[in-house]
């Protein structure tokens, strides 16, 4: 919903709403038992959550996407 709503909107106002939403994301250690499988799915969501945000498609390094928009990175993140 939020990729839709926010499909025209600038890189800049992605860049905050991607950071305001999903940055949550990012704490999930400290409020869940963590196993390295529930990791891994939180990490692949959030990857996820970017290429919809941003509209990417095709293959594409999806950390250096992180990196070249200044959004923390999941390994950062933790």
């Amino acid at each position: 919903m939020i990729a839709l709503r926010f499909h025209h909107a600038t890189i800049d106002i992605k860049k905050l709403i991607f950071t305001t939403y999903f940055s949550q994301i990012y704490c999930l250690g400290l409020w869940v038992p963590g196993t390295a499988k529930l990791h891994n799915k939180a990490k692949v969501t959030l990857n996820n959550c970017l290429r919809k945000v941003f509209n990417i498609t095709g293959i594409v390094s999806i950390l250096q996407e992180f990196v070249s928009r200044g959004i923390l990175t999941w390994e950062q993140g933790i």
